[in-house]
């Protein structure tokens, strides 16, 4: 099997988080800094309730981020992994439009003021001749521009463009958009995406998913038409069509959400860069049927009527709804049998497992890594190398978390946390376990928890305005509720 690489950049074993519950996100766009800051990079108004950018800031500090500069008008943290002329790609979770629970967009999405904060001090960092692109695949059926208006993501970057004298752009990387009514697809449009094209990526033998062999062919990607997940899969053959804007960034800032997944256990760095992939059917999401027919869709089921609604939906799917067909019929079953409620599925919490929404999910997993592999070692024409291609820097927005029926339907989690590193291996065993759960029993991260890289995580904490160096077995414990499916 192939794993990430750890040592990514200098320092790539040291995780920096900071708790503060009393940190709120700000309502004022365009989220200016709540103080003239001597760094600056262009002349603003201040918002002093933007608790967010000061926070950021702060933790910035704590990592002795271009320290000879400090509290000059040349401070630029991120100079540090940002060199002038850089092509640098901002990697928000930008997931969907709406919570599927009823509740806050933000317990799901990372919110426009912690995005605000990073581009400031990128754009210090990158000079002239760089770009900046804030970019995201998101869920096949989101509403993009509407996410980006309700938030005030787009006002937020129309104004920097105003005052930037970089490209500073906003992308919607995916191919296609879809419509679902009562649990089907009805309308398929196909999208602009990303500007400069898509590479596929082979990771041949190398891949994670080739351990399955011929059981590629009940992979499951983002929709029901199984086809074209299987047409980038079989033995040898590991194919993800990856955003070229991605492949020809020098540095990926990744601001992923921290939040529960129902198929992953936890969305944090990792699962975040699945958002470089334009066509989401090249990503196995898992496998269907029971594990004794060599699936990981969901358990063995001992109800006559769990078992027959699972394996109707199956049917159903493969040969119906696949081709375009049945939509109206299916929509009625599904009103019929509770919908939402009865299948638990993203906006439910009660039911039965299915759709891989379980903690014996063998193959999100894989395919989290493989993507992460390639964000990190393939080149702009996407062919994977031994040494990294590109730099990651990640802070996590976990000032509002999403726990429960993560990640379409979380509730939100009011925590404060904020957790920077270079590592997506240390920062999410960190963010894990300050979540509550054990990462050893979470398949993403397992191997890594049971590795040597278990006890070299060097983690500074900075709660309130205490700063201290903690032991990663000491961290707190925000006592994040776990998806249906990973109870225990």
């Amino acid at each position: 099997m192939l794993f990430l690489s750890a040592n990514l950049t200098r320092n790539e074993s040291a995780v920096w988080a900071s708790l503060d519950d009393s940190i709120t996100y700000p309502n004022k766009i365009p989220f200016n800094p709540p103080k003239n800051y001597p760094e600056k990079p262009f002349d603003c108004g201040v918002d002093e309730t933007n608790k967010v950018y000061a926070a950021i800031r702060k933790i910035f500090e704590l990592m002795n981020l271009d320290r000879f500069n400090r509290n000059t008008s040349e401070w630029s943290p991120l100079s540090e992994v940002i060199k002038k002329g850089d092509k640098v790609m901002i990697k928000p979770n930008l997931v969907l439009d709406r919570n599927l629970s009823g509740g806050s967009v933000f317990a799901v999405v990372t919110h426009p003021a912690i995005i605000r904060t990073v581009v400031d001090y990128a754009y210090k960092a990158i000079g002239d001749g760089g770009k900046i692109v804030i970019a995201d695949a998101p869920q096949n059926d989101a509403n993009f521009e509407k996410l980006v208006e309700t938030t005030g993501l787009r006002a937020t970057v129309e104004y920097l463009k105003s005052n930037f004298s970089v490209p500073l752009e906003l992308c919607d990387l995916r191919r296609e958009k879809v419509v679902h009514k009562n649990g089907a697809i009805v309308e398929r449009h196909i999208l602009s995406g990303d500007p400069k094209g898509y590479a596929c990526v082979d990771l041949g033998k190398k891949s994670n998913l080739e351990e399955f062999g011929s059981n590629y062919k009940n992979f499951y990607g983002a929709d029901y038409d199984r086809r074209k997940t299987v047409s980038f899969h079989r033995e040898g053959h590991h194919v993800y069509s990856v955003s070229k804007t991605a492949l020809e960034s020098d540095v990926i800032i990744n601001l992923p959400k921290l939040k529960t997944h129902m198929k992953a256990g936890v969305t944090i760095s990792l699962k975040n860069m699945i958002g470089i992939i334009g066509e989401k059917s090249s990503i196995p999401h898992y496998r269907v049927g029971p594990p004794s027919r060599g699936g990981d869709e969901y358990p063995e089921q001992i109800s006559i009527f769990k078992a027959f609604s699972l394996k109707f939906n199956r049917v159903y799917s493969d040969y119906l709804l696949s081709r375009g067909l049945g939509a109206n019929l299916y929509g009625n079953l599904f009103k019929l049998c509770g919908g939402n409620r009865k299948f638990a599925n993203e906006s439910g919490g009660s039911g039965f497992v299915h759709s891989g929404n379980w903690c014996r999910n063998d193959t999100i997993w894989r395919s989290v890594l493989d993507i992460n592999k390639i964000a990190i070692f393939a080149d702009k024409n996407g062919q994977i190398q031994e040494t990294p291609q590109r730099k990651m820097f990640i802070l996590v927005d976990g000032i509002i978390g999403g726990e429960g029926q993560g990640p379409l339907a979380p509730r939100a989690k009011r925590s404060g946390t904020v957790i920077c590193g270079t590592d997506p291996i240390y920062v999410d065993r960190v963010g894990a376990r300050l979540m509550g759960f054990n990462e050893a029993r979470i398949p993403l991260l397992a191997r890594f928890a049971r590795s040597s890289l278990s006890d070299h995580i060097n983690i500074v904490l900075l709660e309130k305005d205490n700063a201290k160096v903690v032991n990663f077995h000491d961290l707190s414990n925000l006592h994040f509720k776990p998806p249906y499916g990973w109870n225990n």
